[in-house]
């Protein structure tokens, strides 16, 4: 259940078996496992809630499986005392990835983290997804992104290249011109 590993700082590797019937990893049920190393959770898995991996500084890389449906918010980010302590630099999504959202903060604090791409299942980006991500030095986003938000790559020091598809725009509330906002943040 929730937090059920929370702060085990001596966690060191967690195995399913073949035949796990896992479908869900609760909030913070790793946050703060700082010894843990796994690399991917069983298929069986379809969500990842919020601040699951939170904190886990000794995961290097991580590949979400595509029956993953959804990743909750800041699942993989680190808080600041550990943004520095932080290993993980390849994360990745397999082929057929369902993801739409990526959550709000979702790897705040990665500073490691040298993600290129976002899949084209992606609809969202929410705000502070990739905040002070300072390996990442270029990104694609996916072609069916409706909406980013704000600050999605502030701190990111080294992005040189950036590559946004066309954004549509999608209607806000009217204003009395009956004239429609854009849904596009401020992602810098």
């Amino acid at each position: 259940g929730a937090r059920a590993f929370m702060n085990a700082s001596s966690l060191n590797t967690v195995s399913f078996t073949p035949e796990s019937h896992v479908y869900e990893i609760k909030d913070s049920v790793f946050e703060n496992a700082i010894s843990l190393v796994m690399t991917s959770l069983p298929n069986s898995v379809k969500l990842i809630d919020s601040r699951s991996f939170y904190n886990t500084i000794s995961i290097t890389e991580f590949t979400i499986s595509n029956n993953v449906l959804a990743i909750g918010s800041y699942a993989f980010a680190n808080d600041e005392d550990n943004r520095t302590k932080t290993k993980l630099q390849k994360f990745s999504f397999e082929d057929k990835c369902k993801i739409e959202t990526l959550s709000e903060g979702t790897f705040k604090n990665a500073t490691k983290l040298q993600m290129t791409t976002l899949p084209d299942s992606f609809t969202r980006v929410e705000k502070y997804a990739f905040e002070n991500c300072q390996f990442i030095t270029e990104f694609t986003l996916g072609n069916n992104i409706e909406y980013v938000g704000e600050a999605v790559f502030r701190g990111a020091t080294r992005l040189t290249t950036l590559t946004i598809p066309f954004v549509g725009s999608s209607q806000g509330l009217a204003t009395i011109d009956k004239s429609y906002e854009t849904m596009f943040g401020w992602i810098f």
